[in-house]
């Protein structure tokens, strides 16, 4: 494994030092001459080298201090499926090129580190409840048309269609569809409600955007036992804070004249007026539409719901101070 001691040695020269001058610091010389026999410094030296050299390819050529803490965290953004890589960027960064930011650069990149680490792209809350009365959950009857088309009529016509909430498979799939993005699913409660509730709690917490499909149902008290839509909205609420590009409301079975004028449990007064202030989409009943239906839901999702995800990235750049 490598050495500690020489690790630190070469992120400290690499960071002060251009990967081509690098070759000519006295220091530098005598550690490679120090562990010559070393595979593992090596291999370390040419990680390292390689790395830098990508930093400054991003970094070197921006035409202000701003212009480089944008590069710096786009850079780190593109790399987050490579979590040794982009530890590795981040320790050049701010060794290498922090120190000459102004004050709010600094506080701006290091407030905005912890967000560039977040597990999932987006998390998405959604109900399977539904009258116990009834057979399939009417979500999935009511868009019976678009599930197909956005999972598939095998999958549609196996799943268990009582239990299942269909259509949040389905929107799901309209996020992840292109690749590159990673959302959290949690299809069942665990049985164990603390155990649920800490698995929600970390998943929303590490999740850049909360998407919540909203449903009628969802703002109706269940009887003993806990309402996880709510659970989950009261902990992003308090989480994101003011940070509105990062919280997405969808309706479904709903239109919002309907949902603002519906008679919610009061605990959920908040939430309810949340929603609302929101604008949400609302997406069009596909039971037994034809094609124009399902296109306009899936054409909402590609022009206004999967770059509102994208963008929250984006934002992280766009907001750097001067």
């Amino acid at each position: 494994m490598p050495s500690q001691e020489y690790r630190d040695d070469l992120m400290r020269l690499y960071a002060r030092t251009k990967v081509d001058a690098i070759g000519r610091v006295t220091e530098f010389q005598q550690l490679c001459q120090k562990f010559a026999a070393d595979t593992w410094f090596q291999k370390l030296r040419d990680q390292i080298e390689l790395a830098k050299n990508r930093v400054e390819t991003c970094l070197d050529g921006a035409a202000s201090s701003r212009e480089q803490v944008q590069a710096a965290i786009k850079l780190l953004c593109r790399t987050r499926d490579d979590r040794e890589k982009q530890g590795l960027y981040h320790e050049l960064i701010v060794a290498g090129y922090e120190s000459a930011w102004t004050d709010p650069q600094q506080l701006y990149f290091e407030g905005a580190w912890p967000k560039i680490q977040l597990k999932y792209d987006f998390f998405l809350s959604f109900t399977c409840r539904h009258p116990e009365s009834l057979g399939d959950n009417p979500i999935n009857t009511t868009y019976k048309q678009y599930i197909i088309t956005a999972t598939s009529k095998d999958r549609f016509q196996k799943a268990d269609r009582r239990s299942l909430n269909l259509l949040a498979e389905a929107v799901f799939n309209e996020f992840t569809q292109d690749g590159g993005v990673k959302g959290y699913f949690f299809p069942h409660s665990l049985g164990d409600n603390a155990l649920t509730e800490q698995k929600l709690e970390e998943a929303c917490t590490n999740s850049l955007v909360f998407v919540q499909l909203v449903q009628h149902i969802m703002l109706i008290r269940p009887n003993s036992r806990p309402n996880y839509c709510f659970f989950e909205w009261d902990k992003v609420h308090q989480h994101f804070k003011s940070d509105e590009t990062r919280i997405i409301f969808i309706m479904a079975a709903t239109s919002p004249d309907v949902f603002k004028n519906f008679r919610y449990f009061d605990d959920y007064a908040g939430w309810h007026s949340h929603i609302c202030q929101k604008d949400p989409p609302y997406l069009p009943e596909a039971a037994f539409s034809g094609r124009p239906t399902v296109e306009a839901i899936k054409k909402l999702f590609k022009d206004r719901l999967r770059p509102q995800v994208q963008n929250a990235w984006l934002s992280f750049s766009d907001g750097v101070p001067n």
